[in-house]
């Protein structure tokens, strides 16, 4: 019996492993690796899982119901930029301008090159009153980002309301040449966007620019009223490509054949043929006017496309 045991204490003589051996034994050590991966992949995060539930609270409940839920995700990490823009998100739709500018600055700290972020940080800078703050941040983004079509929208809409015209046309031809190569990113719509806002006395009103497919085609123009009562009115500028031959015989090869409707169950009014691109700011004071005026009649009496007398009064 000890001849055996001394035997096998040895070392084995001049042992030299194969390549079957090597490869059998390289094959143990790796499925005992995956063993031990697997075991620990089996395991949940506990932040991805609470993460998760946020997501679902979100988009099940309304928004103020699942801030506390991202708030709980960051206790557990602090580093998490997911929820730090849901939570900042969360907070600009419930209106907490202050919470909603410290959760993207936290964010825009970590990833300073989120354009998402930096899109919804400028409005959230504008609810706090931080007017000037919010031009400049989105200044500083669309000549950093010069793709990213929600800065530029911005910016049209912000020198819309400073009156500086100049700075306008530049900011919508940078807009609609990003829009014709198919750049839509942080627009609300990729057929849309706001370009101004303003109020006549109690009535709320949104100028719109609608997107038209095609490089020559001409855009258009619509503006929302929203009284107290809940009650809206839109006037829409629309172009009218079948008339396009009649007004040009009779105005020049230039003349565009445009028109301009309030729809509210009143009668229908041509408003014009503009021989160039019509400027917002012109549809701008014909929609004051009308809604000064209290709505008694629409009152645009301007030149009719078939005709060199005025459209009448009613």
């Amino acid at each position: 019996m000890s001849n055996i045991f001394s035997y096998t204490k040895q070392p084995l003589p001049n042992f030299k492993p194969t390549q079957e051996y090597i490869m059998k034994t390289i094959g143990a050590v790796l499925m005992l690796s995956f063993s031990i991966i697997n075991a620990y992949a089996s395991e949940p995060d506990p932040v991805k899982v609470k993460y998760d539930a946020c997501v679902k609270m979100m988009e099940a409940q309304p928004p103020a119901q699942a801030i506390p839920c991202f708030e709980s995700v960051l206790e557990m990490d602090t580093m998490s930029v997911s929820a730090m823009y849901y939570l900042g998100k969360l907070y600009l739709q419930t209106k907490n301008y202050d919470k909603a500018v410290e959760s993207f600055e936290n964010l825009l700290e970590i990833e300073p090159s989120d354009q998402w972020a930096i899109n919804a940080y400028i409005p959230s800078l504008d609810g706090a009153g931080m007017n000037e703050k919010a031009l400049k941040v989105a200044e500083k983004a669309a000549a950093e980002f010069p793709e990213y079509a929600g800065f530029h929208a911005y910016l049209i809409r912000r020198y819309q309301a400073r009156d500086e015209t100049d700075k306008v046309y530049k900011a919508r031809e940078d807009l609609l040449s990003l829009v014709r190569s198919g750049h839509y990113e942080g627009l609300s719509s990729e057929k849309m966007y706001v370009r101004d806002t303003f109020k006549v006395g109690e009535v709320l009103v949104y100028g719109i620019e609608y997107f038209r497919s095609g490089e020559n085609s001409p855009q258009i123009f619509s503006f929302i009223t929203t009284y107290p009562d809940g009650k809206e009115i839109k006037y829409v500028l629309s172009y009218n490509k079948l008339m396009e031959e009649m007004v040009r015989k009779k105005h020049g090869a230039d003349a565009l054949p445009y028109f301009f409707d309030a729809f509210d169950g009143r009668q229908q009014s041509l408003v014009t043929a503009f021989t160039h691109e019509p400027k917002f700011e012109e549809l701008k004071e014909v929609v004051k006017k009308d809604l000064i005026e209290d709505r008694k009649s629409f009152r645009a009496c301007v030149e009719s496309p078939i005709s060199t007398k005025p459209v009448p009064c009613e």
